[in-house]
């Protein structure tokens, strides 16, 4: 499979080499799930319309670094996605399947975790020349989070290349001193990034949550991952749900 995706990237970049890395950066994880205060980052190249966001520049060769800030608050009838890398019609039907911010509200409320933290980011993950990346806008959204006092960064993956802008995200925010967890399907590589923290499960790109509409599943998966990534006792962990694609 790795191989697969790399040739594939190579097809509209041929110098394209994957980012490997040799320490994994760890900060501990110290407040338990029902206190903390999380913030969501999504791969997913979503943002909003009516001119209040400028678009992500999805026609680019080599990706768009740049990232888009929203309230937490935010409605979805105002998010577009802009992403030519994953198939859109799932975020299309429902942004929570790559942007679950209405599940973390639900999940707030209902208490299960402390809070929902005041600023959500999105990326565009497909970025095969990450220099301006890991120079300015991941240390830039770092910053963010520990300035806003995030406890976890909730980082969603949503297609081969994004795993790896993934990782560097969870690296520089890990960095900043908080600590971060991704959800993706792709085991080989967030390995070979190194992410501090991930959790696997068995859906499609453009969709990690799985089905769209499906707001039980959604709510279940993210407090089934949440616990898992609180139980991780160091770094590099990656382990796998038993959630399922049902087509």
């Amino acid at each position: 499979m790795e191989q697969n995706w790399i040739e594939s990237v190579r097809a509209t970049d041929p110098t394209f080499a994957p980012i490997t890395n040799e320490f994994t950066p760890w900060t501990q994880w110290t407040r338990p799930v029902g206190q903390s205060k999380i913030a969501l980052v999504t791969t997913g190249g979503v943002y909003l319309k009516h001119g209040l966001h400028e678009p992500f520049a999805a026609d680019q060769p080599y990706g768009d670094p740049s990232f888009r800030e929203f309230p937490s608050v935010v409605l979805f009838e105002d998010l577009a996605i802009a992403h030519g890398r994953i198939d859109q019609q799932y975020a299309r039907q429902d942004f929570n399947v790559l942007f679950p911010l209405e599940r973390l509200r639900e999940l707030a409320s209902a208490g299960y975790i402390g809070s929902v933290a005041p600023f959500a980011y999105s990326f565009l993950g497909h970025v095969t020349r990450p220099i301006p990346l890991l120079a300015n806008y991941a240390p830039s959204v770092a910053y963010r989070m520990r300035r806003m006092g995030a406890d976890l960064a909730l980082i969603i993956a949503t297609g081969p290349v994004d795993h790896m802008t993934a990782g560097i995200l969870a690296r520089a925010i890990e960095l900043a001193g908080v600590p971060t967890l991704v959800l993706g399907n792709r085991r080989e590589i967030l390995e070979q990034v190194r992410v501090p923290r991930a959790v696997l499960v068995d859906h499609p790109d453009g969709a990690p949550l799985g089905n769209p509409g499906n707001a039980g599943k959604h709510e279940h998966l993210l407090r089934e991952l949440l616990e898992l990534g609180w139980s991780y006792e160091g770094p590099g962990m990656i382990e796998a749900l038993p959630f399922a694609w049902k087509g």
